[in-house]
């Protein structure tokens, strides 16, 4: 039984996110249950967060676990770009590329990996977040922008 086990390090990691989050919204005016404030919201969430890290940490402390496995690189690395492509992309060439592009790079990173479901499920994955955002929440923003060709929808 290691110390250092699968529960001790997420139950840090809940703390350490949640304390980060408490340090930040510290500005923030709290009001109250009836009328919050902009710091109300973050600070009950972070102070759920440390709390449920506690309880993991200290289980994990108490009943032992799993020993952690050595990061899985590819999933990290995708997951970021598609994250830094789809910022990139939303703006200057709109909703449909950024949500087909964010699906795909993501869907890379996983260990299954398969060319045609990955295109599949971008374009229906994009053609879903266009009816969402689009159609069911009227957001303003262009669906398709290619400056080059001339085409903005």
């Amino acid at each position: 039984m290691s110390i250092l086990n699968k529960d001790v390090l997420s139950g840090a990691m809940f703390i350490l996110v949640g304390a980060t989050g408490l340090w930040l919204g510290q500005d923030y005016a709290m009001g109250t249950a009836f009328r919050m404030g902009p710091g109300y919201f973050p600070r009950v969430l972070c102070g759920f967060l440390v709390a449920i890290g506690l309880f993991v940490g200290v289980k994990g402390l108490i009943v032992g676990g799993e020993r952690p496995e050595g990061l899985h690189w590819r999933p990290m690395i995708m997951v970021t770009i598609a994250v830094l492509a789809f910022a990139a992309l939303i703006g200057n060439f709109g909703l449909l590329p950024a949500a087909a592009a964010v699906v795909f790079l993501g869907m890379v990173g996983g260990p299954e990996f398969r060319f045609f479901e990955g295109i599949l499920l971008s374009v229906l994955l994009a053609a879903a977040a266009l009816a969402i955002f689009k159609f069911g929440l009227s957001m303003t923003m262009p669906i398709l922008e290619i400056s080059y060709f001339g085409i903005r929808l």
